[in-house]
């Protein structure tokens, strides 16, 4: 289970990846589009969120930002989808557990 605090920081993290209008130019992206980037840079996702989590639960929060400036939008966006992704699971997870019969993705 997931801590209170480590939903903040999840919370923080998406905040970094949606800085500077990348969130609204990701919701924008065609599915092919999205398709493209998870295949371009899907391997290595889980680990630079695994980055960009620590920086922000050490308190640097400015240098997660470089950071992702550093390696672009189009990494962001991958990631932001990988988040997305990971959500979806949960979510449905937490359904399966609950026992109910339907599924709200």
């Amino acid at each position: 289970m997931v801590s209170k605090k480590e939903d903040v920081l999840w919370e923080q993290v998406f905040e970094v990846l949606g800085s500077d209008d990348r969130l609204k130019r990701f919701l924008r992206l065609p599915r092919y589009e999205i398709v493209g980037l998870m295949k371009a840079h899907g391997e290595d996702l889980p680990t630079k969120l695994f980055v960009i989590f620590r920086l922000i639960e050490k308190g640097y929060r400015m240098e997660a930002n470089r950071l992702m400036l550093h390696w672009g939008d189009y990494k962001a966006f991958a990631m932001i989808m990988h988040m997305v992704r990971s959500i979806r699971i949960w979510k449905l997870e937490t359904l399966s557990c609950e026992g109910k019969k339907y599924l709200e993705v």
